[in-house]
C-alpha cells in the first residue's frame, strides 16, 4: 500500500512540475521553456528569426541560418611590459588588456565575461556559453551543424540568474527534427 502512494505523490509531483514549461515549436526543432514566456517570430534577411520574451522581459534571440550569429570571440591579451611601448604610440591601451603571463591568460579565457564548453545535446554537437558573473555577459548555444551549412544559435545578454538556469535548462531540452 506504501508503495502505491509513494508512486502516486510521484506522479503528481512529476505532473505539477511539467506544468510549468511547455513544448515551443521552431519549425526545425523544438524547446521547452516556460509557460511565460513568450515566442515571436521576426522578420530575418537570410535567417529564421524569433525572440523569446521572458517574464522578465529579457529577449532571447533564436536565430537559425547560413550566417546566425557565431561566437568565437578572442580576447588578446599583451605582456605588461609592452604597456608603455602600446602608450607611447598612442595605443588604446584603455581598450586592451595586459598581464605577466598573457600566454596562459588568453589560453584560459581570463578577462571573457563567459566560461564555453562543448557539450552533447539531442546527439549533436554544442557550444554553450555561460556567464562567469551573474547579470553579466551572454548566455548562448550554438550548433553549428544544425542543418547541414546551417547553424542555431540562441542567446540572451544579462540575464538574471534565475531567468539564465531557465535558458540553460531550455537549452538541454533541444529536440531536433528529421
Amino acid at each position: 500500500m506504501k508503495k502505491i502512494v509513494y508512486l502516486s505523490l510521484l506522479f503528481v509531483l512529476i505532473s505539477c512540475a511539467n506544468e510549468k514549461y511547455k513544448i515551443e515549436d521552431f519549425k526545425f526543432f523544438t524547446m521547452d521553456m516556460p509557460l511565460d514566456w513568450q515566442s515571436s517570430k521576426q522578420r530575418g534577411i537570410d535567417s529564421e528569426v524569433f525572440y523569446l520574451i521572458t517574464k522578465n522581459q529579457d529577449t532571447v534571440l533564436v536565430e537559425m541560418g547560413k550566417y546566425s550569429i557565431s561566437f568565437d570571440e578572442v580576447i588578446v591579451v599583451n605582456n605588461v611590459k609592452d604597456y608603455h611601448l602600446f602608450k607611447s604610440n598612442d595605443f588604446p591601451v584603455r581598450d586592451m588588456f595586459f598581464s605577466d603571463t598573457p600566454e596562459v591568460d588568453e589560453n584560459q579565457g581570463v578577462f571573457h565575461h563567459e566560461f564555453y564548453y562543448y557539450d552533447t545535446i539531442n546527439n549533436k554537437k554544442a557550444k554553450l556559453r555561460i556567464p562567469k558573473k551573474n547579470s553579466i555577459g551572454r548566455t548562448s548555444i550554438r550548433f553549428t551543424d544544425f542543418r547541414g551549412d546551417e547553424s542555431l544559435t540562441i542567446t540572451a545578454t544579462n540575464l538574471d540568474s534565475i531567468m539564465q538556469k531557465e535558458l540553460v535548462k531550455s537549452f538541454y531540452s533541444i529536440v531536433f527534427k528529421l
